[in-house]
């Protein structure tokens, strides 16, 4: 996964989301296996316990941007390719996917996805 922006203060927005999207994930049974691997089966436990209880604003208390961060490559449009690389250094293929709001965001979009094609 991946979160980008053009800005830090964007981009916290964008982690806030990835977070409560990788927790609901952790909550289930099936990344249970990742999450002990990585060290966070306590994690995950809490996390399908809120599943299960509907208490999903607990589960970004749990599932914190560090852990994000084992995750997914996070950063600002400026070094995202870069982290891209050396998250999935040895993956052919990412899900690249970011909000298209403008022309602009769909500018930014292209010459990202042409940086990661060129080296």
């Amino acid at each position: 996964m991946i979160a980008t922006a053009a800005t830090e203060d964007a981009l916290q927005s964008e982690i806030i989301d990835l977070r409560k999207r990788l927790a609901f994930y952790a909550s289930t049974p099936a990344y249970r296996i990742q999450m002990d691997l990585e060290g966070f089966g306590e994690e995950a436990e809490q996390l399908a316990k809120s599943l299960k209880e509907n208490r999903w604003n607990e589960m970004l208390s749990v599932f914190t941007e560090e852990m994000a961060h084992r995750y997914a490559a996070i950063g600002t449009h400026d070094v995202i390719v870069d982290r891209i690389r050396n998250h999935f250094a040895n993956i052919d293929a990412v899900q690249f996917s970011m909000p298209l709001r403008d022309k602009t965001d769909h500018g930014v979009l292209r010459e990202l996805i042409c940086d990661l094609k060129s080296k």
